[in-house]
């Protein structure tokens, strides 16, 4: 389907390539790293961050793991589980 043809995104909504490119931050404030893709997978969206040591993690696009998504401000915070990071 062509772009001028998908409905633009609610208020609270955005398109999942928009995440690309975000910051990513702890709830505390501590820079995470980037979003660098997007996978739609069937138990949800992951979102690959690279860290800022340059390794990658996967995380879960879920409630359990992202608090907010300031899409004016490009940041994307979350509160993992311990050891999800690790």
């Amino acid at each position: 389907m062509p772009g001028s043809e998908v409905s633009p995104p609610g208020e609270d909504e955005l398109f999942i390539h928009q995440l690309v490119g975000m910051r990513v931050v702890r709830a505390g404030g501590e820079d995470v790293g980037e979003v660098t893709e997007v996978f739609v997978l069937p138990q949800g969206l992951v979102i690959d961050v690279r860290r800022t040591d340059g390794k990658s993690v996967m995380l879960p696009f879920d409630d359990n793991t992202v608090t907010d998504v300031d899409s004016d401000a490009r940041v994307v915070t979350i509160d993992p589980v311990e050891g999800l990071l690790d």
